[in-house]
């Protein structure tokens, strides 16, 4: 049994520790990282592929959780644990 089946056999995942194994299991794909874009697809629990990344502005994510409940998911905060912050360099760049 991985580290990760043991953590969710005990209870919910925490939303850094989900990010954290999505990372560690490459389920994220970053397509492309600009000044006002940043492009990925991740690969839910379930094996639905979401779209997700920095566009017009703020986050987003395709999945439900995302879209529902109005909240950062955990495919979001693996995507922002290896991509800089485009609103942070927008800012450097002034």
């Amino acid at each position: 049994m991985t580290a990760a089946t043991a953590t969710r056999r005990r209870g919910r995942e925490s939303l850094q520790a989900k990010a954290a194994r999505y990372l560690a299991e490459a389920r994220l794909e970053v397509l492309e990282v600009g000044p006002a874009v940043v492009r990925a697809y991740c690969c839910g629990d379930a094996g639905d592929v979401y779209r997700l990344g920095w566009w017009r502005g703020s986050w987003g994510c395709s999945c439900p959780a995302a879209g529902i409940f109005r909240r950062t998911c955990a495919h979001l905060t693996a995507l922002r644990l290896v991509v800089p912050d485009p609103a942070w360099s927008a800012e450097g760049q002034r």
